[in-house]
């Protein structure tokens, strides 16, 4: 007995699985796909560096210590950035904000150390943004 062809709407194998978007729709080639059913995300991704793993035990210990005491964990959009653009002027305010809130932060020297350690590329650290950590460690080795 012959099997009936796959339809159209019907994953077969591998190859046509990843011709296919997260709700087993088909994708189509001609035109971009469909994401307005999709939520915003809103949430700053932690910066975890990957050397967190067994044999870096201390940095997910130090970022785990910052998470949970430090100041910037209730807002993290002011130390972050928001999600849009922002002019240079809003820029320069919510950074001053920032660096408000990091002078009374618990673990401001644990936080300078872990982002002289693992060299953010964004954001307010200890109360120096990213470009002011690398200028400080340029040139010398962190352990």
């Amino acid at each position: 007995m012959l099997s009936e062809p796959p339809r159209e709407e019907e994953v077969v194998g591998v190859a046509a699985a990843r011709d296919r978007d997260d709700v087993g729709v088909p994708l189509r080639r001609d035109q971009p796909p469909d994401r307005d059913h999709l939520p915003e995300v809103r949430e700053v991704i932690p910066l975890l560096p990957a050397r967190t793993g067994p044999a870096f035990p201390a940095l997910a210990l130090v970022w785990t210590l910052l998470a949970e005491a430090g100041e910037c964990r209730h807002d993290p959009d002011l130390h972050a950035g928001p999600p849009a653009p922002e002019t240079e002027h809003r820029r320069a305010a919510r950074l001053e904000v920032a660096r408000e809130v990091c002078r009374s932060c618990p673990v401001r020297a644990l936080c300078l150390r872990y982002a002289q350690t693992v060299q953010p590329s964004s954001g307010m650290w200890a109360g120096r943004t990213a470009d002011e950590i690398r200028q400080t460690t340029r040139g010398r080795e962190v352990a």
